[in-house]
């Protein structure tokens, strides 16, 4: 079930609010108990095949929790530990990277058959989610949960498809503690959370979409500008398309008194490699610093700038590579890592000083050139649009009138034709650049805040009336 669809807007969401606190009256298990099967509902409308996989992966990981409390001996409280890691790491593994590995096996000289498998929907953001709730376990900070908490917790509806992840410690605490009553403040932020992210998804995200696509599917069509055009497209239609969801999340979250993490804090105004991954899928960096970079510091022994840089390029290139499984994924991930140890290097030594605004261009330079790479279907596809970027004819587009006078640009290359959505793309441009991000705005809203409402309304009014189709969220198929 997508949050940008009538079905979920105008049906699902409803129930579940009027559900949950119509039986928080009565009885506060029976409420949260109806918010787990509302999790479970929503995954399985969208893939009741792997809903068996995610009920059991609750119980495994929950038993697995137990035995760890359980077990005083430390050798063998650490081998469990080690084999739920063995466990989660294995099933994320099979689903998400097994015929990548067969692929690569096959280029060697094997003659693997490919196993086909589809990505079941959330599995990173459940796993890891566990994951870290399994290490704040083992290491004594997180306290024991019983099953129908713990359920709660990883089957969440709003985080479960596309994050943002959830940190253990402090969901718990909400969850044992939630108020379950109607809050007015709550159901407003609620949503305006919810407008805006719906804005941001149906009204430029999607926008975007079929230039995109159509760059994508015939880079060697493009031109030097339309490249270019395309390549920036990408970035903000991802940007917008998944901080939109992350807002909708945040809006649902706030209706039902939860508060989950902030994911986005308007990365696009990064001035380094580093900053833009502090302010980007922000819940998936910190919980792979915890989970990772601070472990391998450790490893490394002795302190010092180079371990320390090498850990950080070794946390960033697991980050990267989490989104997926491909020869795109893994330039992508490497670009990246070495990016930021050459940041590291730069920013220790510092041989001259760098203007912002020549940082900030330089980081949104890099980043664009590398979702070339993290989009396109094949290595060659990614190349083809990079040549076209640096080498490309330069052409002015078609019929310039035509542009200027309804603001659509098009690329003619033969019979085909690429159609850039100009107010979309104007927009996103001016949000980038002189927005506030969506928590800020939401966290200035008053109960006489009339303009600010009224803008909301007309975000909502906006986006629902758009929805003549529904697409699926980009970070689905990470």
């Amino acid at each position: 079930m997508l949050f940008n669809s009538y079905t979920f807007i105008f049906l699902f969401l409803p129930f579940v609010l009027f559900g949950y606190y119509a039986l928080g009256k009565i009885k506060r298990e029976f409420a949260l108990a109806f918010l787990l099967f509302a999790g479970f509902f929503f995954y399985g409308y969208f893939e009741i095949d792997f809903l068996p996989l995610l009920i059991s992966s609750i119980l495994i990981n929950f038993s697995f929790s137990r035995i760890i409390v359980n077990i005083s001996q430390k050798s063998l409280k650490k081998f469990v530990f080690i084999l739920s890691i063995l466990f989660n790491i294995g099933l994320l593994s099979y689903y998400k990277y097994a015929d990548f590995l067969i692929s690569i096996f096959n280029d060697l000289g094997a003659n693997f058959n490919f196993l086909h498998l589809v990505l079941p929907l959330g599995i990173s953001f459940f796993t890891i989610t566990q994951l870290l709730y399994l290490w704040d376990l083992y290491l004594g900070i997180a306290k024991e949960e019983n099953l129908l908490n713990y359920s709660i917790f990883v089957s969440f509806f709003p985080h479960l498809l596309s994050g943002p992840i959830l940190f253990p410690r402090e969901m718990f605490e909400q969850i044992r503690n939630i108020k379950i009553e109607p809050i007015a403040e709550n159901f407003a932020k609620g949503f305006a959370f919810f407008s805006i992210g719906l804005f941001k998804k149906v009204i430029i995200a999607d926008s975007l979409v079929p230039y995109v696509n159509f760059g994508f599917s015939s880079p060697s069509d493009t031109s030097f500008i339309m490249a270019w055009l395309v390549a920036v497209s990408y970035f903000l239609e991802l940007f917008f398309d998944f901080s939109g969801y992350t807002d909708m999340a945040l809006g649902v979250s706030k209706m039902l008194n939860f508060n989950i993490p902030i994911n986005f804090n308007s990365p696009l105004r990064s001035t380094s490699i580093a900053q833009f991954w502090q302010r980007w899928h922000i819940s998936l960096t910190q919980s792979l610093t915890s989970a990772i970079y601070m472990p391998l510091v450790k490893f490394f022994g002795k302190p010092s700038f180079l371990k320390s840089a090498l850990a950080s390029s070794v946390t960033l290139f697991i980050v990267g590579i989490w989104h997926g499984a491909g020869y795109g994924f893994v330039i992508f991930a490497l670009l990246h890592s070495v990016a930021l140890f050459v940041f590291q290097l730069w920013k220790k030594y510092r041989p001259f000083n760098l203007y912002k605004p020549i940082a900030h261009f330089l980081t949104l330079f890099f980043i664009t050139i590398s979702l070339v790479f993290f989009r396109a279907e094949t290595v060659d596809a990614a190349l083809i649009l990079l040549n076209n970027m640096f080498f490309g004819d330069i052409m002015l587009p078609a019929r310039l009138s035509n542009i200027l006078s309804d603001f659509n640009l098009h690329f003619t290359s033969g019979n085909v034709a690429g159609l850039l959505s100009w107010p979309a793309f104007l927009t996103a441009v001016f949000i980038v650049a002189f927005s506030p991000p969506s928590q800020k705005i939401v966290k200035n809203l008053t109960p006489k805040s009339y303009a600010l409402a009224a803008l909301f309304s007309a975000m909502f009014i906006a986006s629902v009336l758009k929805l003549n189709s529904f697409s699926v969220f980009l970070y689905f198929q990470f």
